[in-house]
């Protein structure tokens, strides 16, 4: 049975979750993340974000709307409050306030609609196909801290949407319209706790603190800088050396578990739980156009001891596209094939042999993982290429089509969002690789359907369709790892707990 959890009311203020006042503010923080994984060509939310653009870079520079809480609920930062109508079709947001952008200039209502419009406009659609696609009509602006959506259609997870994506993020309209798309890419002026003073794209981005920023004795660091380094291994030797105080999002367990030992502060992060791993058919190209191959992949599949091997059995089994973190989540889905050698060697066998090239995003953990999986599979007579290609190309080739095979991450907090259902699974998806018009209509239902209790219905159905028509077979959610020295403390840094890093509460002793 799938769960959901219930986020704030459709009405009234949020209420806060950080803390009152600043204690021990000074400091200043060197975080390390993995360059095979995390880099960025743009921080101009509307032409950067998706794939190479990450949230914990644009949240420090523009602050957020809304704040994504414990157990998924919004809470205020430059919004704070919101309500939705009855029919679903109408979304106030209430803004805080008195807020300047750091170029002095005023957040209102008017550049909230400028930049929301900009994000949904064709020229900013991101590379990976990752641009903002809520169905806004249009947007009012009934005074300078009121902003009114309205819907073309009901879009169920309207607020949750806003949790790490680029409606959450605004820019200055003046300064973006006196540097120019290019420049602001790389200088973006938000209303955020820090500012940027200096970026070097994709490899190291120096931040400081906002003197202004609306929340008095916040920001707690004097700077912060995001620097990337080429390989797991080398961030933790960079952090016993001393020369940067956090890893984040670290994806080998073994070396989180070696961190441990050596006495840092070891988190694993929440946000990973909501992407699960699976290996996704693309049903419009041979051999998966043949639902035989696919079942002789799913029962030749056995994540379990993938798991144990390479994530030392943290990772979390899952047979539907979401993870346990997400809102709708189903670990179990009736009817999912599961391992089974003789069987998946007798598919083999009827099929004349099952050879083909395995896609996947090049990252140590990908890598480690495709590699077992080749093994697993071999066992049965099938013959996997392994085929790991930067971000960049990944990207391309998914996008058009020339793939017949990968291992990737889906879900997202909502099926709706992210990387879910209609990313992956509708005909009309960036990365599909599936033209099935009965799983469109339950994509579509699940999307508009403002009852939660009946989107578990619909969900589950969409689950069970997947599963039975053999489109994607499911491993696990794959961990990452905050990894920090002792003296740095932070919500959502060092404790799991929190859905993210709260960058204006960080401090370092």
């Amino acid at each position: 049975m799938a769960t959901v959890v219930v986020g704030a009311a459709l009405t009234g203020a949020l209420t806060s979750g950080g803390s009152a006042s600043a204690a021990g503010s000074g400091g200043n923080l060197n975080v390390l993340a993995n360059s095979g994984s995390f880099t960025w060509r743009s921080l101009d939310p509307a032409t950067g974000t998706g794939f190479l653009a990450y949230p914990w870079y644009m949240n420090a520079i523009y602050g957020e709307l809304f704040q994504q809480g414990p157990k998924n609920k919004p809470l205020p930062d430059l919004a704070t409050g919101y309500s939705i109508s009855k029919d679903g079709k109408t979304v106030t947001i209430r803004l805080r306030h008195g807020v300047k952008f750091t170029d002095g200039t005023p957040f209102n209502s008017a550049a909230v609609k400028f930049n929301i419009l900009r994000d949904l406009s064709p020229a900013s659609a991101d590379a990976c196909g990752c641009a903002l696609n809520y169905p806004i009509k249009t947007i009012t602006t009934p005074d300078q801290y009121t902003v009114v959506l309205h819907m073309k259609t009901v879009f169920a997870p309207v607020i949750p949407a806003f949790f790490n994506d680029v409606a959450n993020w605004i820019a200055s309209p003046t300064a973006l319209q006196k540097m120019g798309v290019k420049q602001f890419s790389i200088t973006p002026v938000g209303a955020g706790p820090f500012m940027v003073k200096s970026d070097k794209v994709g490899a190291q981005l120096q931040l400081v603190k906002n003197p202004n920023y609306w929340q008095k004795g916040y920001p707690k660091l004097n700077s912060l800088t995001f620097g990337t380094i080429g390989s797991d291994e080398s961030a933790y030797e960079a952090l016993q050396a001393g020369q940067a105080q956090v890893i984040q999002s670290l994806g080998t367990a073994t070396i989180a578990q070696q961190a441990t030992t050596a006495g840092f502060q070891v988190a694993q992060t929440g946000v990973s739980n909501n992407n699960p791993s699976g290996v996704q058919f693309n049903t419009t190209v041979p051999p998966f156009n043949n639902i035989k191959a696919r079942e002789a992949i799913y029962y030749a599949t056995d994540p379990q001891p993938i798991d144990k091997a390479l994530l030392l059995g943290k990772g979390t089994p899952t047979q539907s596209m979401t993870g346990p973190a997400s809102l709708f989540f189903e670990s179990k889905v009736p009817g999912y094939r599961t391992y089974d050698l003789a069987k998946a060697t007798a598919l083999v066998k009827q099929l004349g042999g099952l050879k083909f090239s395995l896609l996947t995003n090049l990252t140590p953990t990908n890598n480690n993982i495709i590699t077992a999986l080749k093994a697993e599979w071999a066992k049965a007579g099938i013959d996997a290429t392994l085929n790991p290609q930067p971000l960049g190309n990944y990207i391309n080739l998914e996008m058009h089509n020339q793939w017949q095979i990968a291992l990737q991450g889906v879900g997202g907090l909502d099926p709706a969002l992210g990387f879910g259902l209609s990313f992956r699974f509708a005909s009309n998806g960036p990365f599909t690789g599936v033209k099935n018009p009965n799983l469109d209509k339950l994509i579509s239902a699940g999307v508009v359907e403002l009852n939660p209790e009946k989107r578990i219905q619909i969900y589950e159905q969409a689950y069970k369709l997947v599963s039975d028509q053999a489109y994607i077979a499911m491993l696990f959610t794959i961990p990452t790892f905050n990894i920090s020295a002792k003296s740095v403390s932070g919500p959502g840094l060092n404790s799991g707990k929190d859905a993210e890093i709260l960058w204006q509460d960080v401090t370092v002793k």
